[in-house]
């Protein structure tokens, strides 16, 4: 029993140390450029965003999170089955990407937020990484923002693995999924938004653009009057989306997955 213990409390500071290292990764990602003195900034098409430091980026998330699975494999904490169902899901996910909707919806976002809901909040992360890398690849969105995309769609799946469980009220389990799938909508968008921002400029506009050495307060005012202007639309496509699908099908694919939850072994992390 001890010894069993001892595997365990590795694993979870396994899945934690996971979670910690990307996500302080991508938080130096989104953040850096806040702090540069000297950002070259342009006006026009911000695909040119981070274009420099991406794959830097996407090779971490690659070594701390694939990595960590395959120590993970190794405690025992995952195995082949694991593996496969993560693959199989992340799939599914990036085909439910091409799914046409209004604005920004992405019917990928259904599949990261149940898988972390069921398996835990590491499972949802590397999901979410999983689905969204697969995605980019069959659609081909490849480019510098695609790590970033990894890092947002990872902490919804993250950060489902983390929301109330009501298992004997299938009502309110597709309600609070419905709620989480409209905020995570949103978020998003609004995390998402930060790798190209700083980079922006216009003369006409400098009002809701970033600029070097601007406060704090005033950073973030500009931010959310940039975001209202330019994003609050489109995303809203999203959460609406999100909703709809994960409070008609929600429950369904919950206790469908709890079944394989329960056959592997899982043991969520709360």
């Amino acid at each position: 029993m001890g010894r069993v213990t001892r595997r365990t409390t590795v694993v979870r500071a396994m899945d934690a140390a996971v979670i910690a290292s990307s996500s302080l990764l991508g938080l130096v990602a989104f953040f850096y450029p806040f702090f540069m003195k000297n950002l070259h900034q342009f006006n026009g098409p911000h695909a040119a965003a981070h274009a420099q430091d991406a794959p830097l980026v996407f090779i971490g998330l690659m070594l701390f999170g694939f990595g960590g699975v395959m120590a993970n494999m190794g405690l025992g904490g995952m195995d082949a089955r694991t593996l496969s169902l993560m693959a199989i899901l992340g799939t599914f996910g990036a085909v439910m990407r091409f799914i046409p909707g209004p604005g920004g919806f992405s019917g990928l976002f259904f599949v990261p937020i149940l898988g972390g809901y069921v398996f835990g909040p590491t499972f949802g992360f590397l999901l979410g990484n999983v689905a969204l890398m697969v995605s980019a690849f069959m659609g081909g969105g490849v480019g510098p923002w695609m790590p970033y995309q990894m890092l947002a769609t990872g902490w919804v799946g993250m950060a489902s693995g983390w929301l109330p469980r009501f298992q004997s009220h299938e009502r309110t389990t597709a309600w609070v999924l419905a709620a989480w799938g409209v905020l995570s909508g949103y978020l998003y968008g609004f995390v998402m938004n930060l790798w190209f921002w700083p980079f922006l400029y216009s003369p006409g506009a400098s009002a809701i653009y970033w600029s070097p050495g601007l406060g704090a307060v005033e950073a973030v005012k500009r931010y959310l009057t940039f975001y209202l202007a330019t994003s609050v639309a489109w995303d809203s496509g999203r959460a609406i989306g999100n909703a709809l699908l994960l409070f008609f099908a929600g429950v369904p694919v919950v206790k469908l997955l709890g079944r394989f939850a329960e056959r592997f072994n899982f043991v969520v992390e709360e």
